[in-house]
């Protein structure tokens, strides 16, 4: 058995790219320089239960009229996500932070960036105080932003899964590039919508 590779990732992800409406730069308080690779390891999984605790919210704000909806109908409801995580290397310089890099989908169409990002803040940074420093693009936005010489599947593969492609190991180790916890691709529901 081999250990898979950012192309494994990759071909995981792609049928979910069309179902993507944003990529999300998401910061945490937590620098990692100079710290140990146990107390970056134990960082990342708190802020990763702290970025956890904000999608909840995330997904109770989506349907005003039945907060729950996407807890009780998830694969049809539910947004879907694919999260990795930068910034555990204690060899970053000290404006570096531990920081998670999140495509997310399958949001209702009323749903605007605005409020995602809101609904974030309150919960990221107002319960957690963690970093304001969020920032959310479309896939289209990122393509011009690189002259529109990129397609969604580059974007996703520079932002994305960078440091799976810089470091192979960083595909399947437990402290690599996966945020398991806030990744949820639900391959059952691809043929619902």
């Amino acid at each position: 058995m081999r250990n898979y590779d950012a192309h494994d990732i990759q071909a995981m992800v792609e049928p979910f790219l069309p179902k993507f409406q944003y990529l999300l730069v998401i910061h945490s308080n937590f620098r990692p320089k100079d710290k140990s690779q146990k107390t970056i390891e134990f960082q990342q999984l708190k802020r990763s239960a702290y970025l956890e605790e904000s999608l909840k919210d995330v997904s109770k704000s989506l349907f005003k009229s039945d907060p729950m909806l996407p807890f009780k109908n998830r694969y049809k409801y539910a947004p879907y996500r694919f999260t990795t995580v930068e910034g555990v290397d204690p060899l970053l310089s000290q404006e570096k932070t531990l920081h998670f890099n999140m495509l997310i989908g399958n949001l209702p169409i009323h749903y605007s960036k605005e409020e995602l990002l809101a609904t974030l803040l309150k919960t990221w940074n107002g319960r957690f105080k963690q970093q304001k420093d969020i920032w959310i693009r479309t896939p289209q936005d990122l393509v011009d932003l690189h002259g529109g010489v990129d397609t969604p599947i580059s974007v996703f593969n520079r932002y994305i899964l960078k440091d799976a492609y810089k470091e192979k190991s960083n595909a399947w180790k437990v402290d690599g590039v996966w945020d398991v916890r806030n990744t949820w691709l639900p391959h059952e529901a691809i043929s619902l919508n």
